[in-house]
């Protein structure tokens, strides 16, 4: 074992040592121990994903990078679960900003339409495209669109607000996935999903031998 498989080994034995403390926090309180996975996922999403030009190779970048977007996208790719970076068309209605709201009716039948399956961004901004007024409605679709995902639906509703609200109530959804009707976000989830993108970082280091930001 060279010092480079080393000190990955080591770098992940701490991310472990860190879950297993979440694990016992949740003993004691389920809502610290969430809002602990939540935090963890957020650092282990911004790591990767957050351009940074002082580093060598840069760090890869994610279009309008946000913590929730990198929240989102190491969930996508290594939590184990597809749906999180799909959209919930109900979910999208809350964050439509106010140029929509001449229009809210028109925009709250056709996104109800689509009833309560996770679509593909692509797959919704089609559903409402006819509805476009101008082109600033056309471009906070295509630009914001990702808004209601169910991961940044998760950022803004659970990790954020578990931050500032520890009583916070994990969410529940009228949604489904492929068939079947989505998780509720709470400790038991996110805990699995944290080990799950710990798992999967680890063994893309080990394989390539540079951490999974490096690449």
């Amino acid at each position: 074992m060279d010092a480079r498989h080393s000190l990955i080994e080591a770098y992940f034995k701490h991310l472990e040592s860190k879950l297993e403390t979440i694990r016992a926090i949740s003993e004691i309180s389920e809502e610290e121990a969430l809002m602990l996975c939540c935090c963890h996922l957020e650092a282990l999403g911004t790591r990767q994903y957050q351009e940074v030009e002082y580093t060598d190779p840069p760090r890869k970048s994610i279009p309008n990078f946000s913590k929730s977007a990198a929240f989102t996208k190491v969930l996508a790719e290594h939590s184990g679960y597809g749906f999180w970076d799909k959209i919930h068309p109900i979910g999208l209605l809350s964050y439509l900003p106010k140029l929509f709201d001449p229009d809210m009716q028109d925009y709250m039948i056709a996104l109800g339409e689509i009833g309560y399956e996770l679509r593909e961004e692509d797959f919704v901004i089609e559903a409402v495209s006819h509805l476009f007024r101008n082109s600033k409605q056309r471009e906070w679709f295509e630009n914001h669109c990702h808004k209601g995902s169910l991961g940044n639906i998760a950022y803004s509703k659970v990790r954020s607000e578990i931050v500032h609200n520890i009583t916070h109530q994990p969410i529940s959804f009228d949604a489904n996935w492929q068939g079947e009707r989505l998780p509720d976000i709470d400790y038991g989830l996110m805990v699995e999903c944290l080990e799950n993108v710990i798992s999967s970082l680890k063994a893309i280091s080990l394989e390539t031998r540079r951490f999974w930001w490096e690449q």
